[in-house]
């Protein structure tokens, strides 16, 4: 009887820790629609994020996170870029910054519907760290991610 307890209880603990945090799969739009926008993608993983899924890839030689609703609705893609493909217009938007003297950590590019471009930069200062988006023409969108 002790047994058959720790192996109901085995059984009642695993369940739950297998199944938060891990890969899911979306629904068939979600994945059709995937892969016609990224018919070369591979290394593809899912996550569902509340009604969303994202997914991290690989495609012609760049890392990307896509989202998606659960209708299959594309919702932007992000991909790291180096400081270097930064467009000169972001690069004076973040001089012309209240941010100019803070550490750049990351850089990515957002592409979103509509065919617009944004880019996210991950600045820090002291103990603080702020999400910055900027315009493909170096406006300051937010500083507040």
């Amino acid at each position: 009887m002790k047994t058959l307890i720790l192996l109901l209880l085995s059984i009642c603990f695993t369940i739950p820790l297998d199944t938060f945090g891990q890969a899911s799969i979306p629904p068939l739009n979600v994945t059709k629609a995937f892969n016609q926008k990224f018919p070369f993608a591979h290394t593809i993983k899912w996550h569902s994020e509340g009604k969303d899924y994202k997914t991290v890839f690989k495609a012609e030689g760049y890392s990307y996170e896509a989202m998606y609703n659960n209708n299959g609705d594309w919702l932007m893609t992000q991909r790291t870029i180096s400081m270097k493909e930064l467009p000169s217009a972001v690069k004076t938007g973040l001089t012309n910054s209240k941010f100019s003297t803070w550490k750049l950590n990351s850089v990515y590019v957002l592409f979103l519907p509509g065919m617009i471009t944004q880019y996210r930069l991950i600045v820090s200062s002291g103990g603080d760290t702020k999400n910055l988006l900027f315009s493909w023409d170096g406006k300051l969108l937010n500083d507040n991610l």
